[in-house]
């Protein structure tokens, strides 16, 4: 993710998923918690579209990093196992 101050505000974009995950905060901290709202809600739109799920880039030296929370990364690994499947159940 980039991340950068675009005063007041610390702005945070996902590259891999722009425009999709544009998010900012006051400072770095409220701009990364933004950023997992930000990125579990631009993910969902994958799905509701069966769309194939992007993959993350590594990480980047200097870049901040984000990532879903447990229970979203669950949601997208069974996701990625139905649409990955030879008997897809979403291709109906």
């Amino acid at each position: 993710m980039r991340c950068w101050l675009a005063a007041p505000h610390v702005r945070i974009v996902a590259a891999s998923i722009e425009p999709e995950v544009i998010t900012f905060g006051a400072d770095e901290d409220e701009a990364l918690l933004q950023a997992v709202d930000a990125l579990e809600t631009g993910l969902s739109f994958y799905i509701e579209a069966c769309r194939p799920l992007p993959v993350a880039s590594a990480p980047q030296p200097g870049l901040c990093t984000a990532r879903p929370s447990a229970r979203e990364c669950t949601r997208l690994g069974v996701y990625r196992a139905m649409t990955d499947s030879p008997m897809n159940p979403l291709d109906n």
